[in-house]
Protein backbone atom coordinates (compact mmCIF):
# COMPACT_ATOMS: atom_id res chain seq x y z
CA UNK A 1 0.00 0.00 0.00
CA UNK A 2 1.10 3.53 -0.80
CA UNK A 3 -0.26 6.46 1.19
CA UNK A 4 0.31 9.98 -0.02
CA UNK A 5 -0.68 13.46 1.04
CA UNK A 6 -1.14 15.80 -1.90
CA UNK A 7 -1.05 19.54 -1.42
CA UNK A 8 -3.05 21.52 -3.98
CA UNK A 9 -2.98 25.19 -4.91
CA UNK A 10 -6.19 26.32 -6.60
CA UNK A 11 -7.51 29.36 -8.44
CA UNK A 12 -8.65 32.05 -5.97
CA UNK A 13 -12.24 31.60 -4.82
CA UNK A 14 -12.54 27.95 -5.90
CA UNK A 15 -11.41 26.30 -2.67
CA UNK A 16 -14.79 24.93 -1.58
CA UNK A 17 -15.69 23.81 -5.11
CA UNK A 18 -12.41 21.88 -5.46
CA UNK A 19 -12.80 20.51 -1.92
CA UNK A 20 -16.11 18.90 -2.88
CA UNK A 21 -14.52 17.40 -5.99
CA UNK A 22 -11.60 16.03 -3.98
CA UNK A 23 -13.91 14.54 -1.37
CA UNK A 24 -15.40 12.40 -4.16
CA UNK A 25 -12.07 10.92 -5.27
CA UNK A 26 -9.72 11.03 -2.25
CA UNK A 27 -9.79 9.21 1.07
CA UNK A 28 -9.76 12.58 2.87
CA UNK A 29 -9.64 16.22 1.77
CA UNK A 30 -9.34 19.42 3.78
CA UNK A 31 -8.91 23.15 3.25
CA UNK A 32 -5.62 24.38 4.68
CA UNK A 33 -3.93 27.77 4.94
CA UNK A 34 -0.50 28.75 3.69
CA UNK A 35 1.24 28.28 0.35
CA UNK A 36 -1.30 25.59 -0.60
CA UNK A 37 -5.09 25.67 -0.31
CA UNK A 38 -6.09 22.01 0.08
CA UNK A 39 -4.64 18.71 1.21
CA UNK A 40 -5.85 15.29 0.10
CA UNK A 41 -4.98 11.89 1.51
CA UNK A 42 -4.86 9.01 -0.95
CA UNK A 43 -4.10 5.32 -0.37
CA UNK A 44 -3.47 3.11 -3.38
CA UNK A 45 -1.95 -0.31 -4.01
CA UNK A 46 1.10 0.75 -6.03
CA UNK A 47 3.08 3.85 -7.01
CA UNK A 48 1.75 3.44 -10.54
CA UNK A 49 -1.78 3.80 -9.15
CA UNK A 50 -0.74 7.02 -7.42
CA UNK A 51 0.61 8.35 -10.70
CA UNK A 52 -2.67 7.43 -12.38
CA UNK A 53 -4.65 9.19 -9.64
CA UNK A 54 -2.59 12.38 -9.94
CA UNK A 55 -2.57 12.50 -13.73
CA UNK A 56 -6.08 11.29 -14.50
CA UNK A 57 -8.17 12.50 -11.56
CA UNK A 58 -6.43 15.33 -9.75
CA UNK A 59 -4.95 17.19 -12.69
CA UNK A 60 -8.23 16.93 -14.60
CA UNK A 61 -9.66 19.42 -12.10
CA UNK A 62 -8.96 22.65 -13.99
CA UNK A 63 -9.02 24.86 -10.90
CA UNK A 64 -5.97 23.07 -9.43
CA UNK A 65 -2.96 25.12 -10.46
CA UNK A 66 -0.15 23.30 -8.65
CA UNK A 67 0.37 20.13 -6.60
CA UNK A 68 3.04 18.80 -4.27
CA UNK A 69 2.99 15.14 -3.21
CA UNK A 70 4.36 13.62 -0.01
CA UNK A 71 4.57 9.83 0.07
CA UNK A 72 4.56 8.35 3.58
CA UNK A 73 6.95 5.73 4.86
CA UNK A 74 4.55 3.43 6.72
Amino acid sequence: MVTAFILCAVSPGTERYVLRKLQNVAEEAHIIYGDYDLIAKVTVDRCEDLEDFILNKLRKIEEITKTHTWITMD
